[in-house]
């Protein structure tokens, strides 16, 4: 995963010009989350500019989770026609 593209495509959809500098990468040092179960994500997705931005903010909070946590962490993408 391209995260610095992936910031920098949601920062053009945002119209917002920060958010590289203010997305900041949680330590790799693994923290125990309180529920037991799995993370799962679902996002809906159609091609859109708007849609892809809601793809790689879900996939940025699922690298995070990852790299937070031990829970596994599942995305699913739904595309919309």
């Amino acid at each position: 995963m391209n995260v610095l593209s992936m910031l920098a495509r949601l920062q053009a959809t945002l119209d917002r010009t920060d958010l590289v500098r203010q997305m900041l990468l949680i330590p790799s040092r693994a923290l125990e989350m309180s529920s037991a179960g799995a993370v799962n994500l679902v996002v809906g997705y159609s091609g859109s500019a708007k849609s892809q931005a809601a793809l790689d903010l879900t996939l940025w909070i699922a690298h995070q989770t990852k790299i937070a946590t031990t829970q596994p962490v599942t995305v699913q993408v739904v595309y919309v026609a």
